[in-house]
């Protein structure tokens, strides 16, 4: 698993049976929400929507660094960036079904 660059779960090797396929899987998806790995992108994604909206808001200098402040001290902001984390998890789950060979087809 190491060895897949990338953290996205949709590593495909043809000589995988629909098992260890699985197992991969499972196994991506796990170390993808283990606490620590969930908490790391929540403050980085937590971050750019700060700076994004900053940007949005022609802020500069200190008026910028006040709004990052109080931005990074509002869960909003992290409210907002779970919700996306989640829903493109979803999708990401959705494309590995789609894409996943049947189990008569597969072995």
């Amino acid at each position: 698993m190491d060895s897949i660059a990338g953290s996205l779960c949709a590593y495909q090797d043809p000589n995988l049976t629909s098992a260890e396929r699985q197992a991969l899987i499972l196994s991506c998806l796990a170390k993808a929400h283990a606490p620590e790995n969930v908490r790391a992108v929540a403050a980085n994604q937590k971050e750019a929507y700060c700076k994004q909206n900053a940007i949005n808001k022609k802020l500069l200098g200190s008026e910028k660094s006040r709004y990052m402040t109080a931005c990074m001290d509002n869960d909003v902001a992290q409210m907002a960036y779970q919700a996306s984390q989640q829903r493109m998890a979803l999708r990401q789950i959705n494309t590995l079904l789609m894409d996943a060979p049947t189990a008569a087809g597969d072995e």
